[in-house]
């Protein structure tokens, strides 16, 4: 049969894509860096891998800093993913509303969905490209069935999640279990809600058995076992681990009323239930470092306020 023509309005769309593009572009450089987005960026800098965070994401910024060393890239690159989505999805959506299709674009300056793009993470990374690479099932011509359509995006999310996994094999990682972040917050709330310090002998002599658990525990997060003063409390012992999911079990098996307690305050803080300020996802600003990337964005505010 023959294939229906499409009039994109691609000048206008084009001319909308680009100018989003530099508006996110200017306010988001040189990319919000977080502690999270440095434990990243050092790996790249020193070429080794760590599992706390997705290793292909180190690997890929290392290519990327011998190009142009910094967040910059990284957030040019989330930044073509994302707006060239929304290119696609203008001349895609055109053949059903028309040139009114063209305004599409300005959906993706939504704050809810636009202002998580400045930052450095993981996240970011890989949902760019996804958001891309979904899209791009939606081919010109005649509709795709439901069935096909599935199919091709759980082919092409198998396929994005398969390219990092390979190449991660073929490195040098070193494991650190990240899962350990959540074990240690909840041995640390069912040891407050029940009085006992359940933590094992590692934590405890880290953190200092004496010390009162209360003052480090808060609902939400485990920051400040891993990203404050305290210092990072992570560990790549074999045996150290093996305490942790002993210790980690037993509490859950002993005190089932604290642990489900604990879940539930913690998912109804992120669904922001009860609570009267709306969550901290990011702050728009690179963190103080030792790299010397500034936060440009404090400075435009300054700039501005002056």
């Amino acid at each position: 049969p023959q294939r229906e023509t499409i009039h994109a309005p691609l000048k206008p769309v084009a001319l909308i894509v680009f100018g989003c593009f530099c508006f996110s572009l200017y306010v988001f450089y040189p990319g919000w860096m977080s502690p999270d987005s440095f434990f990243q960026y050092s790996d790249a800098k020193a070429g080794e891998y760590r599992t706390w965070h997705p290793v292909f994401m180190a690997w890929w910024w290392g290519k990327l800093i011998q190009v142009w060393d910094g967040p910059q890239p990284v957030l040019i690159q989330n930044l073509c993913f994302y707006w060239g989505a929304w290119f696609l999805l203008s001349l895609w959506a055109a053949r059903r509303v028309g040139r009114a299709a063209a305004i599409l674009p300005l959906f993706g300056l939504w704050p809810g969905i636009a202002f998580p793009l400045g930052q450095i993470w993981k996240d970011i990374w890989f949902a760019a490209p996804m958001m891309f690479a979904w899209v791009l099932l939606e081919r010109r011509g005649s509709p795709v069935s439901l069935g096909k359509l599935v199919l091709r995006a759980s082919a092409a999310t198998a396929l994005i999640a398969a390219v990092p996994a390979v190449i991660a094999a073929t490195l040098p990682v070193r494991h650190q279990h990240p899962f350990q972040y959540t074990q240690t917050y909840d041995l640390l709330a069912i040891s407050v809600a029940t009085g006992e310090n359940l933590l094992p002998a590692y934590l405890k002599e880290k953190l200092g058995s004496a010390r009162d658990l209360k003052s480090l525990y808060f609902v939400g997060a485990n920051h400040l076992r891993y990203y404050h003063s305290i210092g990072t409390i992570t560990t790549t012992e074999p045996a150290h681990l093996d305490a942790l999911e002993r210790r980690w079990v037993a509490a859950i098996m002993t005190h089932p009323a604290a642990y489900g307690a604990h879940r539930l305050a913690n998912f109804m803080s992120l669904m922001r239930i009860g609570e009267t300020t709306p969550a901290v996802v990011a702050a728009p600003r690179v963190i103080d470092n030792d790299f010397g990337i500034a936060d440009l964005t404090a400075m435009k505010v300054d700039a501005e306020g002056a």
